[in-house]
C-alpha cells in the first residue's frame, strides 16, 4: 500500500494514467448534460468520457457531442440496458492503449459531484489499486445518506445498507472506481442472465470474492437522483397488471433475474432455499393480486 504522500505524488504525475469514465445513457439529455458538466468542471482533466448511448432518441449523444467533442459515443439499439452498455464499453477498452495507472469510472448520469472529484479518487485509488471505491453518496432528494455499501443476509435473503466498512458485501455502479486492471480482471457482464438491476451487485461480490477490497472515501462523494430509477413498486390491482409489472427488465423484483443472481452469488448451502425465498415472494405477491383482480369476483 502507498503512503498518501505516495499516492498523492503520483495523482500529480504528467504522465498519470486516464481514468475512462463509461457512462450508459438511455433518453435523459438533461440529465446527462449536468453530469457532463460536471466532467467539464474538474480540477483533474485526465479523463475520458466513454458515452454508452443505448438507443436515445432525445439528441443525448449529439448534445455530449457539443459539450465534450473528445467524448467516446458508443451507440446501442435500445436493446443492451446497464449490463450490455457496460460489456460493450469493456470490449472498446480492451482495444485501446493503456498505462499502469489508468482507472475506471462506472458512473450514472443522474449524478452530480464537485470539482475535485476525479482528483480525489484518484489519490484514493493510488493508496489502495487492489479494490473497489465508491463515491459517498447523498440523496438529491433527502440530503442524506443511503450508506457506504450494501450489507447482505444470505440466509434471508434480504439487503440493507452498510453505514460500517466492515459491513459491505457489494456495492452499486453509481460512482464506482476501479483500476483498469481489475476492470480486465474481473470479466465480463452477464448480458442475459442480468441485463439490468443486480449486475452490479453480481459483480460486486464477484470482486471481492477474488480478493478486492470493497471501500469507501470521505473524500469521494457525490450526489444521487433516486427519482430516476426503475421500476419498485407493483401493481396488484389485477393479476396481469401484476405479471406485467414483475416481468421486465425495469423491475427490481423481477424473479427471473432475481433467480439467476442467486444462482450466481448465493453460498451453495443456501442456494436452494434461496431460490424458493424468490419465488415465494412472488406467489405471494400473485395471490395479492387475484384477491383484488375484478375478474375473481
Amino acid at each position: 500500500m502507498r503512503t498518501a504522500t505516495e499516492a498523492d505524488a503520483a495523482a500529480r504525475r504528467p504522465d498519470r494514467g486516464t481514468i475512462y469514465v463509461i457512462a450508459p445513457v438511455h433518453n435523459r439529455r438533461a440529465l446527462t448534460e449536468r453530469f457532463v458538466r460536471c466532467l467539464l468542471a474538474q480540477e483533474d482533466d485526465g479523463f475520458r468520457l466513454v458515452l454508452v448511448d443505448d438507443g436515445s432518441t432525445d439528441g443525448t449523444a449529439e448534445a455530449v457531442r457539443g459539450l465534450l467533442p473528445g467524448a467516446t459515443i458508443l451507440r446501442g439499439n435500445g436493446r443492451w440496458w446497464w449490463a450490455g452498455s457496460l460489456q460493450r464499453a469493456r470490449r472498446w477498452l480492451r482495444d485501446q492503449p493503456s498505462q499502469p495507472d489508468d482507472l475506471v469510472l462506472l458512473a450514472n448520469d443522474d449524478t452530480t459531484f464537485e470539482p475535485d472529484f476525479l482528483r480525489a479518487a484518484r489519490a484514493s485509488m493510488a493508496r489502495e489499486p487492489r479494490s473497489l471505491l465508491l463515491a459517498q453518496p447523498t440523496s438529491l432528494l433527502s440530503g442524506e445518506s443511503p450508506g457506504l455499501g450494501i450489507a447482505v443476509n444470505w440466509r434471508r435473503l434480504s439487503f440493507k445498507p452498510a453505514y460500517r466498512p466492515e459491513d459491505i458485501d457489494c456495492f452499486s455502479t453509481r460512482g464506482l472506481f476501479l483500476t483498469r486492471r481489475a476492470f480486465d480482471e474481473l470479466g465480463g457482464f452477464h448480458t442475459i442472465l442480468l441485463p439490468h438491476y443486480l449486475s452490479d451487485y453480481e459483480y460486486t461480490i464477484r470482486a471481492s470474492r477474488r480478493g478486492y477490497a470493497l471501500r469507501s472515501d470521505p473524500t469521494v462523494r457525490l450526489e444521487m437522483d433516486e427519482s430516476t430509477t426503475g421500476i419498485r413498486a407493483h401493481d396488484y390491482q389485477s393479476v396481469g397488471a401484476y405479471l406485467r409489472s414483475v416481468f421486465t427488465i425495469r423491475a427490481t423484483k423481477n424473479p427471473i433475474y432475481w433467480t439467476s443472481f442467486v444462482v450466481l452469488t448465493s453460498p451453495r448451502r443456501l442456494l436452494v432455499r434461496n431460490v424458493g425465498r424468490v419465488w415465494k415472494r412472488f406467489v405471494k405477491g400473485l395471490v395479492r393480486a387475484a384477491r383484488a383482480d375484478p375478474a375473481s369476483a
